[in-house]
């Protein structure tokens, strides 16, 4: 892995499902790649999800489930003293085979360069949370502006 001050970074854990993370971004996504003790097409079920959720900006979460192989995302949105909201983002990308790979445009969480993005990844079984990564604070990044590949990359 690249030293931590590179726009991939490798967060590892030891856990039931989820083995290690792996994350990277550019001036429009978040990329996530989730590694699992198993194939993550087959550990991913309509009753076991892995979820990304924001704690900035707060409210948002990305559920992934699987069902026979096939992987979807849905956003949802939490209001401050709200209901779950449902949320359209068509521009998602995952896909699931032996890791499983998310890309989230910014533009799905509502912020836009230098706002501050914060999560952790969850696996979900049966609506109960079952494991967290990282365990003792989320992964944070700022999102960075056009100026952001020439200020921290040298040939």
């Amino acid at each position: 892995m690249e030293p931590a001050g590179d726009a991939m970074h490798e967060v590892s854990a030891h856990a039931n499902l989820i083995r290690g993370l792996e994350f990277g971004f550019d001036t429009q996504n978040l990329y996530v790649k989730v590694a699992g003790a198993a194939a993550m097409r087959d550990a991913l079920t309509i009753d076991r999800q892995v979820s990304l959720n924001f704690l900035k900006p707060e409210g948002y979460r990305i559920v992934i489930t699987g069902d026979a192989g096939a992987v979807r995302a849905e956003v949802t949105e939490r209001p401050r003293g709200g209901r779950d909201a449902t949320r359209a983002c068509p521009d998602i990308n995952v896909a699931a085979g032996r890791h499983l790979e998310i890309q989230v445009p910014f533009q799905c969480l509502g912020v836009s360069k230098d706002a501050t993005v914060a999560f952790i990844v969850a696996v979900n079984h049966r609506g109960s949370e079952v494991e967290q990564h990282p365990r003792h604070q989320p992964i944070e990044l700022q999102v960075p502006d056009e100026q952001f590949p020439s200020r921290n990359w040298t040939a």
